[in-house]
């Protein structure tokens, strides 16, 4: 998770894990601790214990991507300790895309008269030779799991470079969008209306000013909801006309911990993307619950030239347009008031936050927004 961490260019939907042996065993460890984290598994002549695998582990595996590979004359790990039944569990649990390849023994490439000890299967998966496996579908019995069943044609390293982690679908609820944001000053929307007026009119918020940064420096003055610090708070007072569930997603703009902080190579500066689920630059509450945030801003490249002045690469002409929308959460109001509070998290980093919406069942108003607390922009 720190080398993810330090290196931006990672596709975190596509970390896979596998081992042989011991590592075996780890690859099935890491699924049992931490399986959400990896989009496919390969674990190679395992030693985890099918005795040590509970029925509600096998419940928690049986929809990940695995292949497991093994020769039937390991001596080192026996397959019908490990491997063979495990697998024929998974299958009878109803397993989408778990697939075993199992050799009769392990010959060499270079001289086929060669044969290696059984527990050497990594020969094959890491010689690119794993090209055929059972067909789980029909094999939900130990005695299936042999290597005479092993004749349906595949590719194990195509298999994984194919793999990806599926995003969960969005929460949706049924009604209308409510966009909180700041434009001239005073946060505005078409939808939402002051406490006790009628029809659409901007809220009594003033909201400090900033400046964009451009490619010479500082550039002309921006309105936005605030560029927070440690502390530094936004508190809404939000009235539903009943109870119900809602929709809130969060717009924002990327930063580091520290926004001077960059990744240089060569010319170009990488200011990095920020994962909300950290909750490490903003954090945002609902009636004084938390709200977990998710979702992936999206990070920034800065060419620098030959006069030492910062030229913004791609599309994003401006630091602070370079925002992007948290997932959807669900959360739920309650009918009259509710307090949404957006707070800064970081010493020394910050998050420029544009704007929110609420998508709801129920009629939203709001009173004027506390944001006395706020760190100025930068």
């Amino acid at each position: 998770t720190s080398y993810v961490d330090g290196n931006s260019d990672v596709d975190t939907d596509r970390i896979y894990i596998g081992g042989c042996s011991n590592g075996g065993y780890m690859t099935m460890n890491m699924a049992f601790e931490h399986g959400d984290y990896f989009a496919a598994f390969y674990p190679i002549c395992e030693a985890y214990m099918n005795d040590r695998i509970s029925d509600e582990m096998i419940g928690q595996i049986k929809d990940y991507n695995m292949w497991f590979v093994q020769s039937f004359d390991d001596t080192t790990v026996a397959p019908d300790a490990t491997t063979v039944p495990t697998v024929a569990r998974l299958a009878k649990a109803g397993a989408k895309n778990v697939h075993v390849t199992m050799f009769e023994n392990v010959k060499g490439t270079d001289d086929s008269t060669a044969t290696y000890m059984g527990h050497f299967s990594w020969i094959y998966v890491f010689n690119d030779q794993v090209k055929k496996e059972i067909a789980l579908s029909e094999s939900t019995v130990d005695d299936d799991i042999k290597p005479a069943n092993c004749t349906v044609d595949a590719d194990l390293w195509t298999w994984i470079a194919s793999q990806k982690k599926e995003a969960e679908p969005e929460p949706d609820v049924e009604g209308t969008v409510y966009t909180f944001e700041a434009e001239k000053g005073v946060i505005t929307d078409g939808n939402a209306t002051t406490q006790g007026q009628e029809g659409p009119v901007a809220a009594p918020v003033t909201v400090e000013s900033g400046n964009e940064y451009t490619a010479d420096g500082v550039g002309p003055t921006a309105t936005n909801l605030g560029y927070f610090y440690a502390d530094a708070k936004v508190t809404f007072t939000i009235t539903a006309s009943e109870a119900c569930d809602a929709i809130l997603k969060v717009r924002a703009a990327s930063a580091d911990t520290d926004l001077w902080n960059v990744i240089w190579s060569g010319g170009t500066a990488h200011f990095n993307p920020v994962d909300l689920s950290k909750n490490d630059l903003l954090k945002v509450s609902v009636n004084g619950s938390d709200v977990p945030l998710s979702g992936t801003l999206p990070g920034l490249e800065i060419q620098i030239d030959d006069n030492n002045k910062w030229t913004i690469m791609g599309d994003n002409a401006k630091y602070y347009r370079n925002f992007g929308e948290s997932r959807a959460v669900l959360i739920h109001l309650n009918e009259g008031e509710n307090t949404v509070e957006f707070t800064g998290v970081g010493a020394n980093g910050g998050v420029n936050f544009d704007k929110f919406t609420i998508k709801a069942g129920a009629t939203l108003t709001f009173t004027e927004t506390d944001n006395s607390s706020r760190a100025p922009q930068q």
